[in-house]
């Protein structure tokens, strides 16, 4: 099969993209293989962005063109695929692109959408992968025995892509099982706290009662302490007075006494009893004026 030559006149090119760009399918191939022979051959001399403002071609339109041109062969299974699906085909691996192109070769046309899901779990095997091999390293750098060689992941089979899951779900469970841990060590301390209110308003409640029973212990003393007062006064005035009436039985004799010649004879003896009976009546008047402005005896038992 004879290659087309292409011309090295730019003008001559951008008729021929011009043509292909109204060409679906095909024409993609077609202007994406143009623009890699300005590019390489520089034909734009260095100004190949402003290039594609020109023809009107955006620059990452242009870069998917160009990589199809470059990554897929220029067949007719191809051409009914839009810009977006030849562009997802041309960047994958390179096994995966093959079983992709046999895949539209067999009649089942792959959607957009289906080849980006491609592009994901691919994408995740590697990074399943990449994770393998830096445990691998990790494992030799410690001298570890290392019995199982790392495999490249099979595309079909993307068993690393279900190793990556159950590593995620095995990490999901740990962050699960702390979290529950967590609302557990959460309720306990909440109820420790209730525990703690509760006994803190039932001590206060006896600390209440407690300074009640205090005030009322000390207004029971105080009056147990005046009934004592008025107890000790009541026996000190009946001792009192006791001793006045033995005084006065003890002097009753004064008044019955045949020593009245002595009293008129003697003047010493007379001074004596004149002075005892002044301050007798002093002492007695004394005590009637107590008793009639304060009223003492009673006042003592109120």
């Amino acid at each position: 099969m004879n290659e087309l030559i292409l011309s090295d006149n730019l003008s001559q090119l951008e008729l021929e993209i011009n043509y292909h760009k109204q060409i679906a399918g095909q024409s993609i191939w077609e202007i994406g293989r143009r623009l890699n022979h300005v590019k390489e051959k520089d034909l734009a001399h260095g100004e190949f962005g402003g290039w594609l403002d020109k023809i009107g071609i955006h620059y990452r339109e242009a870069n998917r063109m160009m990589t199809v041109a470059k990554q897929l062969p220029n067949v007719t299974t191809l051409s009914d695929l839009g810009s977006s699906a030849l562009y997802l085909i041309a960047t994958l691996p390179e096994e995966e692109k093959q079983e992709q192109i046999q895949r539209i070769e067999d009649g089942d046309t792959p959607t957009v959408r289906e080849l980006q899901e491609v592009k994901k779990r691919l994408k995740l095997s590697q990074q399943a992968n990449e994770l393998l091999r830096g445990e691998n390293d990790a494992l030799r750098a410690s001298k570890v025995e290392v019995r199982e060689t790392i495999k490249e992941v099979v595309p079909d089979d993307y068993s690393a892509t279900r190793e990556l899951n159950k590593r995620l779900l095995v990490k999901n469970q740990e962050l699960s099982d702390s979290m529950q841990a967590m609302k557990e060590r959460s309720e306990f301390i909440a109820n420790k706290l209730n525990e703690m209110m509760a006994q803190r308003e039932e001590a206060d409640r006896k600390s209440a009662q407690y300074d009640e029973l205090t005030r009322a212990i000390e207004e029971s003393q105080g009056q147990l302490n005046n009934v004592q007062k008025q107890i000790s006064a009541y026996k000190n005035i009946t001792s009192l007075l006791q001793k006045g009436n033995d005084f006065l039985a003890s002097m009753g004799g004064l008044i019955y006494a045949d020593e009245k010649n002595v009293l008129k004879a003697d003047g010493i003896v007379r001074n004596e009893f004149d002075s005892f009976i002044s301050r007798g009546l002093r002492f007695f008047n004394d005590l009637n004026d107590i008793r009639k402005e304060n009223n003492i005896l009673e006042g003592e038992f109120e």
